[in-house]
């Protein structure tokens, strides 16, 4: 039977901060406030903080999503939201000074993982790439070493299709069976409970202490996610009414009595004394800090210190501080030397262990340089208005950011990277551009380039509502060094643009001031003519609003900008056929199977066009073209075998070579299709081999009886059979 491609669904846009009343329970719940002084650390112990251990220990590594360090009370937070988390770190180590690779959820975890940075791992954005197979994981290490390896992921930015799962035998995301995603309510829909699209920390904790009491008896690795500080920030009706002027920190008080929840497991288990607790974050939130309410966007110690805590199986001597600048890259190294695991190769981290060999506080200028030299980059403003890839490069308690207008930090004096030092000391500038090249090339080749991804237009769409304005399929670069250029416009001149783009992705998002929007979006696109992200959100509301000419107007801007995004091809189909314009729409179609010959969508709507129109030879022509590309491909095979058998024009017709592509088709569905089986009798029919189509299309019903009970799908299905009864070929008019 012919199969003719869905649709491609329209999504959402993006949420920003500035709308997040429009989900929050209570209105007055989103303003936040100044944060509180950081209060003086205690001094370190004078003790050596090596762990002592009888046997391989358990790991559980706990990343915070969106958790800046200051959230915690052991880093300064005022307000009671983490006293769990606190508990730990007074019993184990923690690290007063740690940096993530990327202030953006995959590329973060991703460096976690491997203990390289995001230009060695290839991983640069939320969407378009996938953690290359050749990078040996924290998790494979563990697997490979006989550990049982779990994972609880919370948010679909980590998904199977990553690559992130790789070395974990459970893994549990977005997709799998029997998660529970978190709910909140809408006072724009009348306080009605939606669905967000993330696990609670319920729902993590829950599944990560089941992880725990099945695998107790044996040494395992236990990654758990927790999203919740993520906006929105929708923190249970509890939560929020404890921290009713701060949201945000309501989901962290929320998220770490989840932990605790666990870790009173692990005790009831007794099995804290034998498992190694890590805790840390992705990266932080702006919170208003330097102008960003969230993050991605720049690169300021709100966003890039995260908290690291390590606790359990005799890591250190309890409430040891450790003030020498760390990274995120450096977790791995340090829990497999802690369980005496075989390192991973090629890495840029490092092992944290020496460190606690020291009399602390370390002093930072006595610091190994590998660890004393941090690295992160976004490509947020440089996807969203051209800007060159943000980089900093810290060395010590010097900050460089990479930028046409650079800045330069004292952290030791200015923790607040308020006195920008840059053209005080240009010969420091200099320096740290010159170490920062040179780190840049040090890696130029050492990981696979085949790691883009395809990413579609739903998943683009579900970062966007996460706030992700930027998101766009991933980049690649014909060479690292020459993105160092300082080309472009500096990211920090853009802020009242990037706070419009917000703005107005807000407003997208929550239906609400679109008429506002689509103004806004246009004035945008028009100063930025290439920016897909902008296109693409203006798209959106044109089309909320009706206007789909100018969508289709804007599509057509879209599709020339490069690189060309298939997906963006086919919603300009979509919008062109919604207008009865189908030549337009199969201009694109065409354009689409030009950069994706196997494009499944591409070449059966096409194909499905010039079917409908009365143009049999050319559907024919861009099934064979299909079916010739791509010798996997059962649908296309099945939609050939299918005209070829019952078209009513005598001279298309051809039984043998439709026999041929259906049973090509049946055994790559295994016979378990009742449409393939359908086409394949219709063949054996136009062939005139009535007994076989006879015997197949009694199967075919069989089987679509059993996958439907759709009336008019098996009463066309006992029409073809009796057609082959009678001696008659089926033919399509």
């Amino acid at each position: 039977m012919f199969q003719t491609p869905g649709q491609l669904c329209k999504g959402s846009p993006i949420v920003q901060r500035g709308l997040l009343v429009l989900l929050c329970i209570l209105a007055s719940a989103c303003d936040f406030p100044d944060k509180p002084a950081t209060s003086p650390e205690p001094s370190t112990p004078q003790t050596s903080l090596l762990p002592q251990r009888t046997g391989p220990p358990n790991v559980i590594l706990i990343t915070l999503d969106t958790t800046r360090a200051d959230a915690l009370g052991v880093y300064g937070q005022k307000r009671p939201t983490s006293p769990h988390l606190d508990a730990l770190a007074r019993a184990g180590v923690r690290f007063q000074h740690a940096d993530t690779s990327a202030p953006i959820t995959l590329p973060s975890h991703a460096s976690i993982m491997t203990a390289v940075h995001p230009f060695t791992h290839g991983v640069r954005a939320n969407a378009g790439y996938e953690l290359p197979d050749a990078l040996i994981t924290l998790a494979e290490r563990f697997s490979e070493n006989g550990y049982q390896t779990g994972a609880e992921i919370a948010s679909h930015v980590l998904n199977r299709n990553t690559g992130i799962h790789q070395g974990f035998e459970e893994f549990h995301d977005l997709n799998s069976k029997g998660i529970t995603k978190k709910r909140s309510a809408s006072i724009e829909g009348g306080a009605k409970a939606i669905a967000l699209d993330e696990r609670d920390a319920k729902d993590i904790t829950t599944f990560g202490i089941s992880f725990v009491e099945r695998h107790r008896d044996k040494p395992f690795f236990l990654w758990l996610h927790y999203f919740d500080p993520h906006n929105f920030y929708t923190p249970p009706a509890k939560y929020l009414a404890q921290f009713p002027d701060s949201p945000y920190h309501g989901e962290i008080r929320f998220t770490d009595d989840q932990i605790g929840k666990l870790l009173e497991t692990l005790d009831q288990l007794d099995l804290r004394k034998d498992t190694l607790i890590v805790v840390t974050a992705d990266h932080g939130e702006g919170l208003g800090d330097h102008h960003e309410d969230t993050h991605a966007m720049f690169l300021y110690d709100s966003t890039t210190r995260v908290p690291l805590i390590l606790s359990g199986a005799d890591i250190g001597v309890a409430g040891s501080v450790v003030e020498t600048f760390v990274r995120t890259i450096d977790i791995a190294p340090t829990i497999l030397d802690a369980v005496d695991l075989p390192p991973l190769e090629g890495v840029q981290g490092v092992s944290l262990l020496p460190l606690l060999q020291e009399t602390a506080p370390f002093p930072a200028s006595n610091a190994r340089p590998e660890i004393a030299q941090g690295y992160s980059e976004t490509l947020a403003t440089h996807l969203l208005f051209g800007t060159p890839i943000l980089r900093y490069l810290r060395d010590g308690e010097w900050k460089y950011m990479h930028k046409p207008k650079p800045e330069l930090y004292d952290l030791r004096a200015d923790p607040q990277e308020r006195d920008n030092l840059a053209e005080k000391h240009p010969e420091k500038v200099e320096d740290l551009r010159s170490q920062l090249t040179e780190l840049i090339a040090s890696s130029a080749g050492s990981v696979a380039t085949t790691n883009k991804s395809a990413v579609d237009s739903e998943t683009l769409q579900r970062l966007q509502q996460l706030g992700y304005v930027s998101a766009s399929p991933g980049l690649e670069f014909t060479s690292e060094l020459q993105t160092l250029e300082l080309t472009g416009p500096d990211p920090n001149d853009l802020l009242p643009e990037i706070q419009q783009a917000l703005k107005f992705s807000g407003y997208l998002h929550a239906n609400y001031n679109l008429e506002e929007a689509a103004q806004g979006f246009r004035e945008l696109s028009q100063r930025f003519p290439n920016s897909q992200p902008i296109l693409r959100n203006y798209i959106r509301i044109l089309v909320k609003l009706g206007r789909s000419l100018e969508a289709l107007n804007t599509s057509d801007q879209l599709v020339r900008t490069k690189p060309v995004f298939i997906e963006d091809l086919y919603g300009l189909a979509d919008i062109a056929l919604s207008i009865n314009q189908p030549d337009r729409a199969m201009e694109a179609l065409e354009q689409a199977a030009e950069i994706d010959p196997c494009s499944e969508r591409a070449t059966l709507q096409l194909s499905s066009l010039h079917y409908s129109m009365q143009r049999q030879e050319q559907s024919i022509a861009v099934l064979e073209r299909g079916a010739a590309a791509c010798p996997d491909n059962w649908r296309m095979r099945n939609n050939l075998a299918y005209i070829l058998s019952t078209s009513p024009n005598p001279d298309l017709r051809d039984g043998p070579k439709a026999v041929v592509l259906a049973q090509e088709a049946a055994r790559l569905t295994m016979n378990q299709r009742a449409s393939v089986l359908d086409s394949l009798a219709a063949a054996y029919a136009e062939a005139g081999q009535f007994d076989q189509a006879i015997h197949t299309a009694k199967n075919a019903l069989a089987l679509i009886q059993q996958q439907t009970s759709d009336p008019r799908a098996i009463e066309s299905y006992r029409t073809h059979l009796a057609l082959y009864e009678s001696g008659t070929p089926l033919r399509e008019e």
